[in-house]
C-alpha cells in the first residue's frame, strides 16, 4: 500500500501519464486539453520522481485517483519470464508491488521536519493536508497493470513513454470496444492512527579511542521483516 493515501473510493476511466511528472501532465494538457485527466484514474510508472510528487501532480491536474506500477523497463530489464526474475535473479516479478510513503514531509507528517517528541507541537487536521495526498492512490505490479493497459484505447503514447510490457502503451481515456462502459475503481482503506515508535540504540565501545563516536543510523518501520528492508541496501 501507499502510506497516507486518502481513504475512500475513486472511479473513472484510465489515462496513462508516463512517470506522472509535471512535464508529462503538461504534455497531455497541451495535446488533449484539460479534460484528458479530469476525473480520470491516472496510471503512472514508478521512477523519475518521488511517488508523493506523482500523487500531488495527479491531484493538481484533476485526476480522481492514481495507480502507480513498477514497469519491466526499470525493474525487469532482462525480461519477465520466470527464469529472469526473483527468486532466480534480483529483478522483480510481475506480482511485486512497491510500497512506500506518499507524505511530502520528512518524518512524522504530524511533526514535519522536527522531532516527534511527547511535548512537540503537532499539526492539526487542516494544516497537515499540505503534506498528505488528496486523492486515492494504490500501487500494483506490472502483471496487474498490463490487464488495464492492454484494454485501453486512444492514441499511441509517445515512443519515450513506451514501457517494458509486450503491448503498445496508449494514452487511454476510453476502453477498447470489448470493454466500453467500464471504469476503474480505486478503493483505499488506510487507517491513520497515532502510535508510539521507539528508537533502538546500541553501543559498541571501541578499544583504541573509546571516547570518540562513530554514529550509524537507519530507519525502523513496518515495511519489511526485521532489518531486511532498511539495512540491505
Amino acid at each position: 500500500f501507499n502510506a497516507y493515501s486518502k481513504n475512500g473510493t475513486a472511479e473513472g476511466l484510465p489515462v496513462y501519464v508516463n512517470f506522472g511528472t509535471i512535464e508529462d501532465f503538461e504534455y497531455l494538457k497541451e495535446t488533449y486539453g484539460d479534460v484528458i485527466t479530469q476525473d480520470r484514474i491516472c496510471l503512472a510508472r514508478y521512477g523519475a520522481i518521488y511517488r508523493g510528487n506523482k500523487a500531488e501532480n495527479a491531484y493538481q491536474f484533476g485526476c480522481s485517483g492514481l495507480v502507480i506500477f513498477m514497469d519491466p523497463s526499470t525493474v525487469a530489464r532482462n525480461g519477465t519470464e520466470e527464469e529472469d526474475v526473483f527468486p532466480n535473479t534480483f529483478w522483480m516479478p510481475g506480482t511485486a508491488v512497491q510500497r512506500g510513503s506518499l507524505s511530502m514531509s520528512d518524518g512524522d507528517p504530524l511533526t514535519p521536519n522536527w522531532p516527534s517528541m511527547d511535548n512537540a507541537y503537532r499539526l492539526d487536521e487542516v494544516d497537515r493536508e499540505a503534506y498528505l495526498p488528496k486523492i486515492q492512490v494504490q500501487p500494483i505490479g506490472y502483471t496487474d497493470a498490463e490487464q488495464i493497459l492492454n484494454k485501453m484505447d486512444g492514441d499511441e503514447a509517445p515512443a519515450e513513454w513506451q514501457g517494458g510490457l509486450n503491448i503498445t502503451y496508449k494514452i487511454g481515456g476510453s476502453f477498447i470496444d470489448a470493454y466500453k462502459g467500464g471504469k476503474i475503481t480505486v478503493e483505499v482503506n488506510n487507517m491513520l492512527q497515532q502510535r508510539v515508535s521507539s528508537n533502538v540504540i546500541g553501543i559498541i565501545y571501541g578499544e583504541v579511542e573509546p571516547d570518540r563516536y562513530v554514529m550509524l543510523g537507519n530507519h525502523r518501520d513496518a515495511w519489511g521483516f526485521g532489518a531486511v528492508d532498511p539495512s540491505s541496501g
